[in-house]
């Protein structure tokens, strides 16, 4: 019966895993402790094995860790400890990202897309309060039950010191821990786009070099 409802709302698979799961929460899948870091090989793969900006992060969208490039498209962000707070607390936000609500209304269903697989995970709801309380525009498009997972899209940031950068950004899921994942930024080939990473890694041989 959900899944003749969710075909009349024209509902796609995501929106419809959420409904089904209001109804039938899935089973936790999450470890049974919470992690609170990367592994030692992921930590290993940003140091050393990425050049392009990556990241881990939790359920509740926590950077767990970053590798330099990572760090320097960043910059400008006061604090880079949880995704979500970047975007709807820090105002480095509204410039940095140009097409801020489309990037907010992912953030909100990556966060709710969470909430599928994990139902009641500690890590979202403590964001999700958190913000709540100090975003207005957060609870406006937490009430409208958008859920999406990040998946792959090309991407435009205004960076504070490099200006307008173009990547490419794909989630990808770690097989040891299925309440993190990874994510990578990588330079879109060709056109009349600058290298994007390049750009970036100046800035980390700067840092370096003071």
């Amino acid at each position: 019966m959900l899944r003749a409802l969710a075909r009349a709302l024209r509902l796609d698979p995501h929106a419809t895993a959420y409904l089904i799961s209001l109804v039938h929460p899935a089973p936790l899948v999450a470890p049974a402790r919470a992690t609170t870091a990367a592994s030692v090989g992921v930590q290993l793969l940003l140091d050393h094995g990425l050049r392009v900006p990556a990241f881990a992060v939790d359920l509740g969208l926590n950077i767990l860790a970053i590798n330099a490039t990572g760090r320097a498209l960043y910059s400008g962000f006061d604090d880079t400890d949880n995704l979500a707070r970047m975007v709807f607390l820090d105002p480095a936000a509204q410039s940095f990202y140009p097409n801020w609500h489309h990037v907010a209304t992912q953030t909100v269903g990556n966060l709710r897309w969470g909430l599928t697989a994990f139902p009641g995970d500690d890590r979202i709801t403590e964001v999700v309060d958190e913000l709540s309380a100090q975003s207005s525009v957060f609870t406006e498009l937490w009430a409208t039950h958008h859920v999406r997972p990040r998946t792959g899209e090309d991407k435009l940031f205004h960076h504070p010191q490099l200006g307008e950068l173009r990547l490419h950004f794909e989630a990808l899921e770690l097989a040891d821990a299925p309440d993190q994942r990874l994510f990578v930024y990588c330079a879109l080939d060709g056109g009349p786009f600058p290298d994007a990473v390049a750009l970036l890694e100046t800035l980390t041989e700067s840092s370096v070099s003071l």
